[in-house]
């Protein structure tokens, strides 16, 4: 577990052995959308394919939450062993549900406000959406254990599960109801299903029981600043759809959220290489610059073939996936490219943040707001329809990459410089 050499030069290794899992349960995840496409009127779409952008903005921080705990369950289970590191698990599972019930009410009062202005007003709907996000929090913890202790079979098996799930019952529940509040609250009954049994099956075992008492909880002073910069990250991502929904009328919003469904796919179905690297880069600390050139370099190559393959499958070939009798209903090809084509520098650019974040420079993605916010500023006076907005969105995350490459990064040479780090 200490040997970060060969764990560096796993991470290809590794990488594939969770997106074996993960892209099976990503397929199922789409399929779910263009169930629903399909089941749905428009209006009812684009309220469901929002609510989850919602959710995904919300449930951000936890990636980070869990890269965190997965530091620190390492750390732990290095000291007293499996059962250790399990105890400090369920430590962490009872921090969540704690905090997690005050986040909620917070994130409900938010999201009410938010509703107002973008047409999701339903209290139903809000409160599912704010139920799966919870849910999503005790699942990235159960992903952090499984990440610390090198179980990458189970935690790519784990993840599959859980898409299983949400493919079944919320698609189930559209077909059933053919309601947007019928299918959001399936997805949150997968959720529930998939961390009760599988924190069952991790925990059975009595010795980590017995071991909590010898573990401490970690400090979460130094989480804040890493759920501010890398959910303000997610936030650019999805940005698009967000601007769709307060600048478009409902039938090009529905136009623009199903010419993003597979785009957007392509983010996620990169987070196994993300997961893999900032572990691994993490454990490098104080090991050789070539090392950590070769852990970066790894990252970048697989990110990159990853996201480019499938952004030229989506330019290439978008007739299965795009409209017409077997694709996605609503979606425009044109639209789907230029979207497609935005995801690659925004992959690129996660994980250079996740570097700086890995480097301990938590503020410095936030250096990222300048340009951003005046993209939001033309966007919301500038933008009228579905084609303009692909475009703008993908001009502004290639410039977003070069901002950082130009302008970010070398305040953080010169920061690394000052202070003597590495």
């Amino acid at each position: 577990m200490n040997d970060t050499l060969g764990s560096s030069r796993s991470i290809i290794r590794r990488s594939a052995t969770v997106l074996a899992f993960t892209i099976p349960g990503l397929l199922l995840n789409l399929l779910l959308i263009y169930l629903a496409a399909g089941q749905l009127d428009a209006e009812d779409f684009g309220v469901f394919y929002v609510s989850i952008s919602i959710a995904n903005i919300l449930v951000a921080p936890s990636l980070m939450l869990s890269m965190f705990y997965s530091r620190h369950f390492v750390a732990v289970a290095v000291s007293d062993g499996w059962a250790g590191a399990v105890a400090a698990f369920q430590l962490c599972t009872r921090r969540i549900l704690r905090w997690g019930l005050c986040l909620c009410l917070v994130m409900l009062i938010v999201l009410i406000g938010f509703g107002f202005l973008t047409g999701v007003t339903s209290f139903t709907v809000i409160v599912l959406i704010v139920l799966i996000s919870y849910g999503a929090y005790f699942g990235d913890s159960m992903r952090a254990v499984l990440q610390s202790l090198q179980s990458f079979t189970a935690l790519g098996a784990f993840g599959f599960v859980w898409m299983a799930l949400r493919f079944i019952f919320g698609g189930g529940a559209i077909l059933t109801f053919g309601t947007v509040t019928a299918g959001l609250f399936g997805l949150f009954l997968a959720g529930l299903v998939v961390f009760i049994v599988g924190y069952w099956l991790l925990t059975r075992d009595p010795r980590s029981l017995a071991r909590i008492k010898f573990v401490e909880d970690p400090s979460l002073k130094t989480v804040p600043a890493f759920f501010l910069s890398y959910g303000f990250f997610i936030i650019i991502v999805y940005l698009d759809v967000l601007l769709a929904y307060l600048t478009l009328d409902h039938i090009a919003l529905s136009a623009y959220s199903a010419s993003a469904v597979l785009p957007k796919g392509i983010v996620v179905a990169t987070v196994p290489v993300v997961q893999v690297f900032f572990t691994t880069f993490l454990f490098s600390k104080g090991e050789v610059v070539s090392l950590k050139s070769a852990i970066l370099f790894k990252s970048f190559a697989l990110t990159t073939l990853l996201s480019g393959g499938a952004i030229a499958l989506l330019i290439l070939l978008p007739e299965p996936f795009c409209g017409g009798r077997y694709g996605i209903s609503f979606c425009q090809t044109d639209a789907m490219a230029m979207i497609a084509l935005s995801t690659l520098p925004l992959c690129v650019l996660r994980v250079l943040v996740l570097t700086q974040l890995a480097r301990g420079q938590e503020w410095h993605p936030l250096l990222l707001a300048l340009p951003t916010a005046a993209f939001i500023i033309y966007s919301m006076t500038q933008t009228s329809d579905v084609a303009k907005l692909s475009v703008e969105f993908a001009m502004f995350s290639y410039g977003l990459l070069l901002f950082y490459i130009l302008l970010a990064m070398p305040i953080a040479v010169v920061r690394r410089f000052a202070t003597g780090s590495k």
